[in-house]
């Protein structure tokens, strides 16, 4: 039989953010842990992955009102990169797999400096070389590519400033 599991909290977009909102799960490449992103709690909730599944064991809180869609691991780094939908901006965390924490290292906008709507960024991909890392941005209607470092997984332009690329669809 299936496990459910509940979630609390809220953010401050209020319209998006009224509660918790599990978005996305997946577990860690050695497969000891399951991460739910939770958009609308702003947390990335941690579970140690045996079955049953239990209740957390602790959560990554990111910053108010970014609302934590989709993450992904690098192929070879401890490093995991969170698309955030209601800020348009890339997470970077450094990833201890021995207890499942995740430390926020930087945080960098997806979209120009210039666009003006509002931000509604959607899925991330990473590169299965790791050299990259690919997020689509409804709205603006692009996709935003940040080169990584293939030495320790650190994003190459810290400054942030991606490639965007049109895709040409529309929200």
């Amino acid at each position: 039989p299936g496990v459910c599991v509940s979630y609390t909290g809220s953010g401050p977009v209020t319209e998006r953010q009224e509660g918790s909102h599990a978005h996305h799960s997946v577990t860690s490449p050695d497969g000891k842990w399951i991460f739910v992103c939770d958009l609308g709690s702003d947390k990335i909730w941690c579970h140690a992955a045996t079955m049953p599944l239990s209740q957390p064991r602790h959560s990554t809180s990111t910053p108010p009102g970014s609302g934590p869609r989709h993450l992904v691991f690098h192929p070879v780094h401890p490093m995991v990169y969170v698309i955030c939908e209601l800020a348009g901006f890339l997470l970077v965390c450094n990833y201890d797999a021995e207890h499942g924490n995740l430390s926020i290292t930087s945080a960098i906008s997806c979209l120009p400096p210039n666009y003006e709507g509002t931000p509604s960024s959607a899925c991330i991909r990473m590169h299965p070389s790791g050299e990259a890392v690919y997020l689509s941005n409804r709205g603006h209607d692009s996709i935003a590519i940040f080169a990584i470092n293939t030495t320790d997984g650190s994003l190459k332009n810290k400054t942030g400033n991606p490639e965007w690329f049109p895709c040409g669809g529309a929200e």
